[in-house]
């Protein structure tokens, strides 16, 4: 399973100490985005925008054909999908702590979300991000399939959603 090899992991975690991005990156991502969606864009962590772009582009580079709409929501539900995390951002020590705990059993991702503040809020943040972040696009201004596919990206309903899913998983 590519999602949890040390290998994969470890890669994420050097990712997450230098992540970078060109110009070029963020001039893709204002395209996409209106002036508040793209401020939104822009209040995300750098690590969170870098992986936000790798999303993105792996949906535009690999992408099923798509109608103009359903491109244009895809990829700016793409480049604001952990948006929400913007509202608690999390330590390094948290972030692995998450990782960690989604790929635990069930009964002890119950007793951790369960136990003490200092542990169960980051739990709680990563459950609630999604959401947070379909109510931040709102209020940016993007319009209901975007949010929809934000609240979504987690737990898919749609084909867009399962095709967010993916390359959130990927990436």
């Amino acid at each position: 399973m590519r999602g949890w090899s040390i290998f994969y992991r470890s890669g994420q975690f050097i990712n997450v100490l230098w992540a970078r991005f060109g110009r070029e990156d963020l001039t893709r991502a204002r395209r996409f985005l209106n002036a508040p969606a793209y401020a939104l864009f822009l209040r995300q962590a750098p690590t969170e925008r870098r992986h936000s772009l790798k999303v993105a582009a792996l949906i535009e580079n690999r992408g099923p054909a798509l109608s103009a709409d359903d491109r244009r929501n895809v990829l700016q539900a793409a480049l604001l999908h952990d948006c929400g995390k913007s509202l608690f951002p999390l330590r390094l020590w948290q972030r692995v702590l998450v990782v960690c705990w989604q790929k635990s059993p069930q009964a002890v991702q119950t007793r951790l979300i369960r136990g003490p503040k200092f542990v169960s809020s980051p739990l709680r943040s990563a459950q609630r991000h999604p959401v947070w972040g379909s109510r931040l696009a709102h209020q940016a201004g993007l319009n209901d399939d975007v949010c929809r596919l934000i609240a979504e990206h987690h737990q898919p309903q749609t084909p867009l959603g399962r095709l967010l899913a993916e390359a959130d998983d990927r990436c």
